[in-house]
């Protein structure tokens, strides 16, 4: 995934998210609005630049790239 994103729809949608959060097994995403304030690493509506999709289809849109991105902010630390 080569930006950070908020799901529009998905279908049977899995990210293996293994180079953000060391999980082995890939996380399945919904296109769910989320309650305010969860840890953004917790977010099931979001993918994040790095990830890569495992499994099922997507629509989304963009909202961070490079070091914004939530890859590029801990490459920047």
């Amino acid at each position: 995934i080569p930006a950070d994103v908020l799901l529009l729809s998905a279908r049977d949608f899995f990210v293996n998210e293994a180079a953000l959060t060391g999980e082995s097994l890939p996380a399945e995403k919904y296109a769910l609005a989320e309650a305010q304030g969860v840890d953004t690493m917790a977010l099931r509506n979001a993918c994040f630049m790095g990830t890569h999709v495992a499994s099922g289809s997507a629509t989304a849109v963009v909202v961070n790239t490079g070091s914004r991105a939530v890859f590029g902010t801990i490459a920047q630390a």
